[in-house]
């Protein structure tokens, strides 16, 4: 990971976090998603 630069870490940490969020949203029950 030595190789990767802290930006682009950041980066690819947030892209797969909004993936998850979105798989996960469409995964659970509608109002799972409307909690905070």
């Amino acid at each position: 990971m030595d190789f990767i630069s802290d930006g682009e870490s950041f980066l690819i940490f947030t892209s797969f976090s909004l993936i998850i969020e979105h798989n996960l949203y469409h995964c659970i029950p509608y109002h799972f998603g409307m909690i905070d």
